[in-house]
């Protein structure tokens, strides 16, 4: 019976989750309201014409199915303030990208954020992270609930939780660090890696740099520090 209740709950996160992500659940969206929800919600326009072939380069290098379309599109103020930081971000099929922060990275740089964000629908890191948090909410509300029926102690639901929070940025970390070994393999050439990198750790020492102040609060919870990221490259030798 609590296996039964668990995996409710879970399959209620999961679809909630799914439901904000999927492009599937976008296409609906803009079925129903008669507009293009990628463009409508988070982005003003589609990437230009460069991007998008560079995209698709890097989709064939990277093994893609030569049938599977990528949505590259800018962000609208909307989207950057749901994100909350100068960015890519990579949805099921759709990658993001705040223009004005991108337009001043280098070629390589360009080639780097783009192939570490097809990596993450390459590896379907979406779905992936869904499920675990899914997972994780379930469980945090199972806690919760025998908390409040007095069968669980609240050191067990604090406990659970403080578990939690450490737990799902180590998956997110590993995450990234994933799909920063895969686009780097699949590019062949890691300057862009390093020249990001570095411009991010050259940031560090400007503490008052207004970027780098919501780039380390938005991006540090989720991804490993500029530093750790380049040794493992280095460690592997793809640096």
């Amino acid at each position: 019976m609590r296996i039964m209740q668990l995996g409710l709950v879970f399959l209620f996160y999961f679809s909630m989750i799914q439901a904000s992500t999927t492009d599937r659940m976008h296409a609906v969206i803009s079925f129903i309201t008669g507009t293009d929800f990628h463009r409508a919600y988070f982005a003003a326009e589609y990437a230009d014409t460069e991007t998008q072939d560079m995209v698709r380069e890097i989709m064939h290098l990277m093994g893609f199915d030569p049938a599977q379309v990528i949505h590259v599109l800018y962000l609208n103020e909307q989207g950057f303030s749901y994100f909350g930081v100068e960015n890519a971000v990579a949805g099921t099929n759709t990658i993001f990208i705040d223009q004005e922060w991108f337009a001043q990275l280098s070629y390589a740089e360009r080639q780097f954020i783009l192939a570490h964000e097809l990596a993450h629908i390459y590896y379907h890191h979406t779905k992936k992270m869904s499920c675990v948090v899914a997972g994780a909410l379930s469980w945090l509300t199972y806690k919760m609930v025998r908390c409040m029926q007095n069968k669980e102690p609240l050191s067990y639901y604090l406990a659970t939780t403080a578990a939690i929070s450490v737990l799902l940025p180590v998956c997110s970390r590993f995450v990234e660090r994933s799909a920063d070994i895969l686009s780097a393999k699949t590019l062949g050439s890691y300057e862009g890696a390093r020249i990001f990198f570095d411009r991010i750790i050259s940031e560090e020492i400007v503490e008052d740099s207004p970027w780098y102040k919501r780039w380390h609060t938005a991006i540090m919870r989720t991804h490993p520090c500029p530093r750790e990221r380049l040794a493992t490259l280095e460690a592997l030798g793809l640096i």
